[in-house]
């Protein structure tokens, strides 16, 4: 894929600003935003843009006073999403490579996308394994550092999407060694499905979840449930199995970072596919994933648009079992149940009720 040539050929940079500035988010609005890092000349520091598919980083207006002055060594981060574990995992890690080439740094400084949200445990924890321990720094107002390094986003143009670029490597051997060290004496299945099933109604999902679980147990998977566990306890999980399918979703963003190419993989997609999985995973291991989308429709909220996060996808259940099988992920043999039109009419229902919102059914379109 020349897009994800194109981000692995591109060159790590790192600039030093003495006494420069990081202003957190202004005047977000119409697909803009305005934050970065002013150098202590007054200029706008172009490394500082914070590349995000669907917002445009500007330079902070220079109506903002230093309210703080902060000494020491800091590493600029760029934007931090403190709401989202998927978008987290794909527009907030990428200018973390530059921890490994730079010694003694104090802390590594973002400035958060919501504001009146805190910072995650999810947050901390990956990126005490991911880059040794740095502790983090959150900028809450126009905050000057000593000494500051501003590295570029090595990812996909136009999104910054995280992928493995070379310069991410050491980190990225930080968390698998982390990962492993902590598997000693412990047995992890090989087998694994990555299940929505427990997430909140309001969430996206497909119709018929609990079936493939039960499914797939009868063919050896041991089911989890990523939302209930911790980073490490999902990382164990993911370095340990052979064969994994996901339920479409922001667990893979993760699993993507310790892929290994011996891993058989397949997504079930509950929309349209979503080449960011793609282009993850084939910048680690040179492989894709297995698995198309077998839609057959959605249901939605009345009156409304599709919308991928809460859209709950009626699956062709016979098309998706050839296509495992035919993968080598589950046997022919053995059985596959799926839901009668009067269970998964319940479920629908039920996720109405839940919702408080009348559902209707959409075909599934290609376009």
């Amino acid at each position: 894929m020349e897009i994800v040539k194109r981000a692995l050929s591109l060159t790590p940079e790192i600039q030093i600003h003495n006494k420069a500035v990081v202003v957190p988010i202004q005047n977000l609005r119409n697909g803009e935003f305005q934050a970065g890092v002013m150098t202590n000349s007054g200029d706008f520091c172009k490394h500082s843009v914070h590349i995000k598919a669907g917002l445009k980083c500007i330079p902070p207006s220079d109506d903002f006073s230093v309210s703080k002055k902060v000494a020491g060594k800091h590493l600029f981060c760029g934007m931090l999403q403190n709401s989202h574990f998927g978008h987290f995992m794909v527009e907030s890690i990428s200018r973390l490579w530059a921890s490994s080439f730079l010694k003694d740094i104090d802390s590594l400084v973002f400035y958060k996308r919501e504001k009146r949200r805190g910072v995650p445990k999810f947050v901390e924890d990956f990126i005490a394994l991911f880059t040794n321990e740095i502790s983090i720094t959150i900028v809450e107002e126009a905050t000057e550092f000593e000494t500051l390094f501003v590295p570029n986003q090595l990812g996909i143009e136009r999104s910054g999407v995280f992928v493995h670029h070379n310069a991410a490597e050491p980190c990225v051997n930080n968390l698998i060694e982390a990962v492993r060290a902590s598997l000693q004496g412990k047995n992890f299945p090989e087998k694994l499905y990555v299940s929505r099933s427990q997430l909140s109604g309001r969430e996206g999902g497909f119709v018929g979840e609990r079936q493939v679980e039960k499914n797939l147990e009868n063919q050896g998977y041991r089911v989890i449930h990523p939302e209930k566990m911790s980073v490490l306890e999902q990382l164990q999980f993911y370095v340990s199995a052979k064969k994994i399918i996901f339920s479409d979703g922001s667990a893979y963003h993760l699993f993507a970072i310790v892929a290994q190419a011996t891993q058989n993989v397949f997504v079930i997609w509950r929309r349209k596919k979503h080449f960011d999985f793609d282009f993850q995973l084939i910048s680690k291991t040179g492989e894709l994933s297995k698995g198309k989308p077998y839609l057959k429709g959605y249901w939605k909220a009345a009156g409304l648009p599709v919308v991928s996060s809460t859209q709950v996808a009626d699956l062709d259940h016979d098309q998706l079992h050839e296509s495992l099988v035919a993968h080598n992920f589950i046997d022919r043999s053995s059985s596959w149940d799926v839901l009668d039109e009067e269970t998964i009419a319940k479920e629908v229902e039920a996720i109405s009720a839940y919702r408080k919102v009348e559902m209707e059914y959409e075909l599934y379109s290609m376009a």
